[in-house]
């Protein structure tokens, strides 16, 4: 069954014309509240059902999608969720992502997924706490990969760069080369448009990086310790932030809407979570080949709008991908 997956997953991503990536804003839902996010000040408890979301991933595969991302909101908060998984592990590479709070409660759903990612900002407890603004997070991300380990499921650690643990970044990463864990890396955004299809970056001062050259040097560190560390990103997304960070524009045209796209909670869809709804997992098939759809891939090619990690990552050409998923592959599910 899971040779038939992968087989079925390469050929969806050698096919062109078609999205490789998908993000999916489950729910709108959290329990936390993060300090640079303002799901957890407007959350919703409108959401579509299980038959609707085994429809959408239907359809996200029917479309070409390769891989897929739960996120929110807190994912984990939904009752259905371990249904959800186990259909989707069946037909993506499929990757989940907890604050640590809910790993515990859902240990036997996340062993269907090919990852979890656990939001870890601080190795330090009382930073950690802060950003999340739960006290108590740092101990159950630790207790969560610990645990996750335990029961041989493969995770990672997701930590976002900003002015706050900017000075911090190098020394989580050697942590995490040393004790073999897998990460991946974000970097502090803002969202800019109040009809975007998912609102979450709030901005505030004390997280914005004001000293370009510092940050500038801390990527280029990363691209030199990301030869050899687990880091679950293509190192040309660091060459690429790198040079946002510098001229604020992108060295590779956008490919929201072309090479991935997004989904909120009520099963519309954008190109990205900045911008507007243009579908939804109901019509997205007869839209992706429109000309309405061509059209707004040309506009998002000329944007320069924002510094998002995974939308400059998922940018680039397919070959990047090559190191990141062999390092996913070669993870031990126990060490």
């Amino acid at each position: 069954m899971r040779i038939l997956k992968y087989l079925s997953i390469l050929e969806r991503a050698l096919t062109p014309n078609h999205p490789l990536h998908a993000q999916w804003f489950i729910t709108r839902r959290c329990n936390y509240k993060c300090k640079t996010c303002n799901v957890w000040e407007a959350q919703e408890k409108n959401e579509i059902g299980l038959e609707e979301t085994l429809y959408g991933l239907d359809v996200l595969r029917d479309l070409g999608v390769a891989e897929i991302t739960f996120s929110g909101g807190n994912p984990l908060l939904r009752d259905d969720i371990g249904e959800i998984l186990r259909y989707s592990s069946k037909h993506f590479i499929t990757t989940i992502y907890d604050n640590g709070s809910m790993i515990k409660k859902r240990i036997e759903d996340l062993k269907y997924v090919d990852f979890v990612a656990i939001s870890l900002d601080s190795l330090e407890e009382e930073k950690q706490d802060y950003i999340k603004g739960v006290e108590g997070s740092f101990r159950d991300a630790i207790e969560s990969a610990k645990l996750l380990r335990k029961e041989g499921i493969k995770f990672a650690f997701s930590t976002t760069i900003s002015n706050l643990n900017l000075e911090e970044i190098i020394p989580m990463v050697r942590c995490f080369e040393r004790i073999g864990v897998p990460f991946n890396l974000s970097f502090i955004g803002f969202d800019y448009n109040s009809d975007s299809l998912f609102s979450f970056g709030k901005k505030v001062d004390e997280f914005v990086i004001k000293d370009k050259e510092k940050a500038v040097k801390v990527i280029e560190e990363l691209k030199n310790l990301g030869k050899k560390a687990p880091l679950l990103l293509p190192l040309e997304s660091l060459d690429e932030l790198e040079h946002y960070i510098q001229t604020r524009k992108r060295k590779h045209a956008c490919g929201a809407l072309k090479n991935f796209l997004m989904l909120d909670h009520l099963g519309r869809i954008s190109g990205c979570h900045l911008k507007e709804p243009v579908s939804t997992i109901y019509d997205i098939k007869d839209f992706w080949y429109s000309e309405e759809a061509e059209k707004i891939r040309r506009e998002n090619e000329r944007c320069n709008a924002c510094s998002y990690i995974c939308y400059l990552s998922y940018s680039l050409p397919l070959r990047a991908f090559v190191r990141p998923l062999l390092i996913g592959i070669r993870t031990k599910k126990k060490y």
